[in-house]
């Protein structure tokens, strides 16, 4: 079985650097159409990882699509700087605050734009979802809004304020 690391130089996660064969200097790779950058930070690291994530060839003209498609359903929420967090790491650092959306989470977006991308025979089918939580709520608000049957299959694990959230959509 693969195994899969988190890490971060010298802190709690992985003391010390990582191991050579789990992940390449970023100064090493390629950047498209350039040489290589004098100012790259080499202490950067990525991890190899044979077979991770394909490449879905997702463009900056499908995210505005998204964005486009999804912006009757999810609010616009604010990005607010945070200065103790900036302090403590070095480097500025914004937090979005997504739990600003009405069903408390991003999952709304993800949702919202794969349910407003379906064909109308596929929403008179209905959707479904596993979850145990978050996402099953954002598909259970999307789809109250759109008219789409949408049945939640949730572990007998979740907590009840979860599943009572997600009841009250329907």
């Amino acid at each position: 079985p693969r195994k899969e690391r988190a890490h971060r130089a010298g802190g709690p996660l992985w003391p010390g650097p990582p191991p050579a064969d789990q992940f390449r200097s970023a100064a090493r790779l390629p950047r498209a159409g350039a040489g290589p950058h004098p100012r790259v930070d080499r202490r950067v690291a990525e991890p190899v990882i044979e077979g991770a994530m394909p490449d879905l060839g997702v463009t900056m003209h499908d995210i505005y699509k998204a964005r486009q498609r999804i912006a009757a359903m999810a609010t616009r929420t604010p990005v607010i700087h945070s200065l103790k967090l900036t302090e403590r790491v070095g480097a500025s650092v914004y937090l979005k605050a997504e739990n600003l959306q009405r069903t408390g989470s991003f999952k709304i977006r993800g949702a919202a734009n794969k349910m407003l991308s379906l064909a109308d025979e596929e929403k008179a089918r209905g959707v479904i979802t596993v979850s145990s939580g978050n996402h099953g709520r954002a598909v259970a608000y999307i789809a109250q809004r759109l008219g789409i049957n949408a049945v939640t299959c949730m572990s007998g694990r979740v907590p009840g304020n979860k599943l009572d959230a997600i009841k009250l959509l329907g």
